[in-house]
């Protein structure tokens, strides 16, 4: 069963990461509003809720959490189907995970804070 989720982002880049998870098929609410009176480049829509996204998904389908630096996927029992990652910046490693989602082709969503904001895509091997 599809069930909203918050989704916590670095300061200001809430545009940034509803994009990135937009062009990934994923549905994403954030709701915003127009600054009064303000113009230039803050005249930009703000998000209503800071450093917050909402998304939709079903965790039941792939569930997962984090052990240090490290994302594990269980079974609704609370066994250990995979686990992958380390600790690190580069592609496959985690800095500081904070955050994870199951999309709808069995892909796995990690949010990881390392300089900024970053989301990394995960498939399943076929």
């Amino acid at each position: 069963m599809e069930h909203w989720y918050a989704l916590h982002t670095k300061p200001w880049q809430e545009h940034q990461a509803c994009d990135y998870l937009c062009g990934r098929n994923i549905e994403v609410y954030m709701p915003t509003l127009r600054p009064a009176g303000k113009r230039g480049r803050r005249d930009r829509e703000q998000p209503l809720f800071a450093r917050y996204l909402f998304v939709r998904g079903d965790l039941n389908q792939q569930p997962g959490v984090f052990e240090r630096n490290r994302a594990l996927k269980l079974d609704l029992d609370g066994r250990i189907l995979a686990k992958w990652g380390s600790f690190g910046s580069y592609d496959g490693q985690f800095y500081w995970a904070h955050d994870i989602a199951a999309g709808p082709g069995g892909e796995v969503y990690v949010g990881d804070v390392y300089w900024g904001m970053r989301v990394q895509k995960f498939v399943p091997a076929r």
